[in-house]
């Protein structure tokens, strides 16, 4: 980490939190730190080590860790940064001893691998939802940790945030995320290192709330979002000074919902079902099912913001895990774009750059989950509709791999028609570990399928041509889980020409490249694969990995 770089973002961070430190001079008297300096931490191994916090003005400040210590002096604004040298990775616990007018002792301190894991609701998805957790829990992994970050907004970047560092056992391990638990144990197996898992996600949440509102306002396709969040500012204290009242009126309204109308259904829904059942069982029609009188009533959003306010998840829950030593991102996001999928290749472009940037690394490396399938099958070769079609933000994720120290784990046939969060979060997390090992660690393996690489037309058809084919290309199981049979081929391919008619293509695999054509299209210009929600796809490599989804085109 470059120490100029991350000093200027320690410095020019707007810390809501220090103003309120500020106030009190016998709080300023102690040296603060974030919250994420915990007992059971884990701190990146093999590069600097940046520890930060608030103290008095003009305080000096040591930091100690093993061997290595450092010290400085707080700014007039209180606030203090240092880097102590790298250390090796080890499982061997330490104390991180801070000293200013008091001495703060952070305990069980593990040197490891830490990954910022973020994004909505199936990065959040806990461990107790898996299928597979019953017999994942049961072993205890003290190396494997995890940082939970409570979901919460704030109108400006803030100092510190809640949460806490656990390790991985029988009790601790439901609350982890499945995704990052299952990338975690993965690198775990191959380096033989702990790892820190840092997880900031909100479930619906939108790329734009993890987003800081300077990365929003440097494009002007995003100045509602940036009009959304500077409303809300400006009503800022008015919503907070009648905050704790409308609370109040929520709870009393809910409160006289829940007697006049929620008890009254439910006891109508136990009649009703009683009552179903009954006429199944004698093979009459079933009775009409009772319907809720009124819905109930909105609890009011915080002064603070929350998911639907643009930039306040990110100055709540990534700002002050700012500049924290990191190996990289695992970035699980998307769902909730779909309806805006067209922008969604500037806004994580914008986000990752940002992020980059704060953090003082060109080079943090982002491994981006590809969203699974979702709804019911494709009944078109192509679902040209951009309003909640999965495909575009699929494709904005495969366009991200432009930017340098990117990578894509393609989830694709991890999907359930019936259920936007898959109970099943393994492969999903062990894909995710081979794209970090390829792309962070720089191990020479095959970490995904197929990419599309290039397109040439021969003779009235299109021959494709892939990155990532391992020993060779295949044809896998279905979307819908169906291993392939003898016989089978390819599906999910579409071709068009210069009209831009799609029609279903006919592909067989030719070597390592893939061949197309139609009768419908005698001079094909344009390819696709894989677009729509939920597309009937089966190309694979020979090593398991399923193809992204692609398109040759730049059509809208």
């Amino acid at each position: 980490m470059n120490f100029n770089a991350s000093h200027a973002v320690v410095r020019g961070l707007s810390w809501g939190m220090a103003a309120v430190l500020a106030a009190t001079s016998s709080v300023l008297a102690e040296v603060r730190l974030p919250a994420v300096f915990a007992d059971q931490m884990v701190l990146q191994a093999d590069a600097k080590i940046p520890v930060w916090g608030m103290a008095a003005a003009g305080e000096e400040i040591q930091v100690a860790l093993a061997d290595k210590s450092a010290k400085t002096k707080a700014d007039a604004e209180g606030k203090w940064f240092i880097e102590l040298e790298p250390l090796p990775a080890s499982t061997t616990s330490q104390t991180l001893v801070v000293t200013g007018s008091n001495r703060i002792e952070i305990r069980d301190v593990l040197m490891g691998e830490v990954w910022i894991c973020s994004g909505q609701s199936n990065m959040y998805f806990a461990m107790d939802h898996d299928e597979d957790a019953p017999k994942e829990i049961t072993v205890a992994d003290p190396y494997l940790r995890h940082f939970f970050v409570p979901e919460q907004g704030a109108v400006h970047p803030a100092f510190t945030l809640r949460g806490g560092w656990k390790s991985f056992g029988p009790e601790t391990g439901k609350r982890f995320s499945a995704v990052a638990y299952y990338f975690g144990k993965n690198l775990r197996a191959r380096l033989n290192r702990p790892v820190g898992l840092v997880v900031s996600s909100w479930g619906g949440s939108n790329i734009q709330a993890w987003m800081s509102i300077e990365s929003l306002q440097q494009t002007p396709a995003f100045t509602k979002d940036v009009e959304v969040y500077q409303d809300f500012l400006e009503h800022y204290d008015e919503n907070k000074n009648s905050y704790a009242q409308r609370v109040q009126e929520f709870e009393r309204q809910n409160k006289q919902w829940s007697e006049e109308v929620d008890k009254p259904y439910r006891a109508a829904l136990a009649a009703w079902d009683a009552r179903a059942r009954e006429a199944k069982a004698r093979g009459q029609v079933e009775p009409p099912k009772p319907t809720i009188s009124r819905p109930a009533p909105t609890r009011p959003l915080s002064p603070e913001g929350d998911r639907g306010v643009p930039s306040t998840p990110f100055n709540a829950m990534i700002s002050p895990l700012i500049p924290y030593g990191v190996k990289g991102v695992l970035w699980y996001q998307g769902e909730s774009n779909t309806p805006q999928g067209e922008d969604y290749f500037e806004l994580l472009s914008r986000m990752i750059l940002d992020w980059r940037k704060r953090w003082g690394r060109d080079d943090l490396p982002v491994v981006v989950v590809q969203l699974p399938l979702f709804r019911q099958p494709a009944r078109e070769a192509v679902e040209e509709s951009h309003k909640g079609n999965f495909a575009w933000v699929r494709d904005a994720q495969f366009r991200i791999l432009k930017l340098p120290q990117t990578g894509l784990a393609v989830a694709l046939d991890q999907g359930n028609p019936a259920d936007i969060h898959p109970k099943r979060k393994s492969e999903v997390g062990r894909r995710a570990s081979l794209v970090a090992r390829r792309l962070a660690y720089s191990e020479d393996i095959v970490a995904t399928g197929p990419f599309y690489q290039s397109m040439k037309v021969e003779g009235g058809k299109a021959r494709l041509t892939f990155t990532s084919i391992g020993a060779g290309l295949s044809i896998g199981p279905t979307s819908g889980g169906a291993s392939p049979q003898p016989g089978d081929k390819l599906s999910g391919f579409a071709i068009a020409g210069a009209n831009k008619k799609w029609f279903a293509a006919e592909a067989q695999i030719d070597g390592d490249t893939v061949v197309v054509g139609s009768k419908e299209v005698s001079s094909p210009v344009a390819v696709r694969y894989g677009w729509g929600s939920n597309p009937p796809c089966n190309l694979y490599n020979k090593d398991g990995l399923p193809a992204a989804p692609f398109r040759t085109d730049d059509w809208d």
